[in-house]
């Protein structure tokens, strides 16, 4: 039976997670297990993140396993309460930047309030601690890893963490991230921008950003994207959670990313096959499910 074009896409991304084979639960069982040595580091070395992050064990993926299971914000839940207070900046539109005043003393607030890019960078320093005291896992699987960290920079906007089969020396999880902060009396989310905060509008930017991470996810593993791409490229650089269109559906944000990905492929002959039928799909609002997932297998 025909579906809607979204529809149909968003079902077959839906259909990844479904029914994983015993190998990829056992990298799912090691992710898990990996984000939870993580997160009870921090309690060891007594960081003042300790027991604030709320979602690592969802902001991983696999790099070979269709498991979208990936979300680009990361959630620290701070101790403390703040009190937010409007800034206008000029050439912005928009009310959403915050300074945030509080009375608690902590190593990020200064003259009363807390400043953003001091916060971010006292997380990124403990969290390099933490990976570097880590360094290298064995898991109950028996699998054995080495983890390093990659801070945010200027050309690169997201922290990344990559986990090494120590057998192979290839990336088998990886973690992609922006930290979110939220405070102890708000459940009001903040991007840290600058040494303000954007206040973060949950429920439908989340959505979007898991959307996007799933599509990424999708196309990494199902269309080879790598395969196309020169070698100097960063795919993160093209596919991040900054880089695509803040709105859209699963279908628009497909085209777009199949888009952006032919403008700079080796080889865009088949991507450019695959896009013009996505198009077709879209105008006439219309697909059979057996015929989508050919189209992809073409590839």
């Amino acid at each position: 039976m025909p579906l809607k074009f979204n529809e149909a896409i968003e079902l077959l991304f839906e259909d990844l997670s479904k029914n994983p084979t015993p190998e990829q639960q056992l990298y799912v069982d090691d992710a898990d297990e990996i984000s939870e040595k993580i997160n009870q580091e921090f309690a060891n070395i007594n960081s003042i993140f300790k027991g604030t992050i709320t979602n690592l064990n969802k902001i991983y993926f696999l790099t070979d396993i269709p498991i979208p299971k990936m979300n680009w914000l990361l959630f620290l839940k701070m101790p403390f309460k703040v009190e937010p207070q409007e800034v206008h900046i000029p050439g912005r539109d928009d009310s959403n930047v915050f300074n945030l005043k509080t009375s608690v003393h902590h190593p990020a607030v200064r003259n009363g309030h807390v400043i953003g890019e001091v916060l971010v960078n006292l997380f990124r320093l403990d969290l390099y601690r933490v990976i570097e005291r880590i360094s290298k896992v064995t898991c109950k699987s028996g699998k054995s890893y080495k983890l390093c960290y990659n801070m945010a920079t200027d050309k690169e906007d997201i922290d990344t963490i990559e986990v090494y089969d120590a057998k192979h020396d290839e990336i088998r999880i990886w973690y992609g991230f922006v930290p979110v902060f939220s405070f102890s009396d708000d459940s009001v989310r903040y991007v840290v921008y600058n040494n303000f905060f954007l206040r973060e509008k949950d429920s439908e930017r989340a959505k979007k950003e898991l959307t996007k991470c799933k599509i990424v996810h999708f196309l990494w593993l199902q269309l080879k994207i790598c395969k196309y791409l020169p070698s100097s490229i960063n795919i993160g650089q093209i596919l991040g959670p900054t880089s695509l269109s803040p709105g859209g559906n699963a279908g628009d944000i497909l085209l777009e990313v199949l888009g952006m990905t032919i403008t700079i492929a080796n080889n865009p002959g088949p991507l450019i096959c695959v896009y013009e039928k996505l198009l077709q799909f879209k105008q006439s609002d219309s697909v059979e499910m057996p015929e989508l997932k050919e189209l992809f297998a073409f590839l």
